[in-house]
């Protein structure tokens, strides 16, 4: 934006240039044209030749400071002109340097939208693999904490069938004994 504002300034100044050179002309030509002093004329005729003498001089300097200063402008614009044509590759230039670089990030991100796509449906997967498998552990934690309260009943149901077995069978001891 900077090098566009740039061109069109200088595209201004140009004109600005152009404007000053043809006022510039044609002031200097009509102060030239006021200060030409005709010498006295013997005759009252308008073509006596010494006024064709001076006024062939006249336009002999006219032309020929035109001409330089014609070609001194064309120079100039010739140079404005080539700068112009470089300023404008140059923009176009930086233009698509700018469109490679879109190109090239707008594939980046396509990438990376097809990355997380893949990525997002694979954390899907995962996520309900998971919530499967946590599920099994907690039946499987259910299933050992009642076999281990149920175990554990057991035991002791074995403790107290034991204790009971033991006692009985010293009851019986000491009966038989009793009775030999």
């Amino acid at each position: 934006i900077t090098f566009c504002f740039l061109c069109f300034f200088f595209l201004f100044l140009l004109f600005l240039f152009l404007l000053f050179l043809f006022f510039h002309l044609s002031f200097s030509f009509f102060f030239f044209f006021l200060m030409i002093r005709r010498p006295p004329r013997s005759t009252l005729s308008s073509s006596s030749a010494a006024s064709d003498v001076y006024k062939r001089q006249y336009q002999r300097r006219v032309r020929g400071t035109a001409k330089q200063e014609m070609a001194q402008q064309g120079a100039s614009l010739q140079n404005y002109n080539n700068e112009l044509v470089k300023c404008l590759e140059d923009l176009r230039e930086k233009r698509e340097q700018i469109n490679r670089e879109i190109a090239r990030e707008e594939d980046d991100k396509n990438k990376i939208q097809n990355d997380l796509k893949i990525l997002t449906e694979r954390l899907s997967r995962i996520n309900d693999s998971l919530a499967r498998k946590v599920a099994a552990r907690n039946e499987y934690d259910q299933s050992i904490q009642e076999t281990e309260a149920a175990y554990l009943k057991i035991l002791e149901s074995s403790q107290t069938l034991l204790h009971v077995l033991k006692r009985e069978s010293a009851n019986l001891q000491k009966k038989s004994q009793a009775s030999s």
